[in-house]
């Protein structure tokens, strides 16, 4: 059984694509060990909606998200690691208050979230 990443990045769906690229090259240099999903970020709310429907094990975000816009056309006024540090902390409180966890955000098992920037991506698993 692979292990289920989703890639939260900005340039998901975009023209050439990177995310989706990067996203595949991980997944096919793990053979078979790991999976990784991609989304493109939109208002804070809907991504959380998202990992929870997607239930990852694990996160890899995008360090800016420049690109990405809301329905409205309007830049996020988050980044990839206000996300990372959002979920770490809606995580800390779950585990302290059992009964008001916020939704798709477990509080069972450490949750993994990394973020990364593609301007290191040359010097990983070439």
């Amino acid at each position: 059984m692979s292990i289920k990443f989703l890639l939260i990045d900005d340039d998901v769906q975009s023209g050439d694509a990177p995310a989706e690229r990067y996203a595949e090259k991980l997944t096919q240099v793990s053979k078979g060990a790991l999976t990784v999903g991609t989304y493109r970020p939109q208002s804070i709310d809907k991504v959380l909606a998202h990992i929870g429907d997607a239930k990852p094990d694990g996160l890899l975000v995008d360090v800016a998200f420049t690109n990405a816009l809301t329905e409205e056309h309007v830049s996020i006024a988050y980044d990839g690691m206000a996300l990372a540090q959002q979920i770490r902390t809606w995580q800390t409180r779950g585990l302290r208050q059992q009964r008001h966890k916020p939704a798709g955000i477990s509080s069972g098992a450490p949750f993994q979230a990394r973020c990364y920037s593609r301007i290191h991506q040359g010097r990983h698993h070439g």
